[in-house]
């Protein structure tokens, strides 16, 4: 089966807003999207997602990227390898990616803002200044 696995931002006990990107990102590019999340009672329309994992951590631990990897390599046990594994553009989100694409020597795609589904490219913004 197809499918990206999203890693759920969370703070404080709310299920961000901006997993909503991660998870349409999934819809453009055809993916059944599987939400990750910590153990707890957020409020989440589980009718957008394919699936729903739910990591048996408390949400601190969930946010540190050496207990990341771990929770990725069960969830891939239990579930099967994704065919990328998705996290918010946010500090945290960026942080828990590199040291996930580090531990299973993955490629990791940053600041993505378009994707030619056609070509299958990412798109990342460009900031052009001139300096004169």
């Amino acid at each position: 089966m197809s499918y990206a696995l999203v890693v759920a931002e969370v703070r404080r006990g709310i299920c961000e807003e901006r997993n909503l990107d991660s998870i349409g990102l999934c819809t453009l590019l055809g993916k059944d999207a599987v939400l990750l999340i910590p153990e707890g009672n957020y409020e989440f329309n589980e009718q957008l997602v394919n699936g729903l994992i739910k990591a048996k951590v408390e949400e601190q631990a969930f946010l540190n990227p050496l207990v990341m990897v771990n929770i990725l390599e069960k969830a891939m046990a239990a579930r099967g390898k994704p065919d990328m594994i998705i996290f918010t553009n946010s500090a945290s989100g960026t942080e828990l990616a590199s040291y996930a694409a580090g531990f299973f020597n993955l490629p990791i795609i940053t600041d993505v803002n378009g994707y030619d589904k056609g070509q299958g490219v990412f798109y990342k913004s460009t900031i052009q200044t001139d300096l004169r």
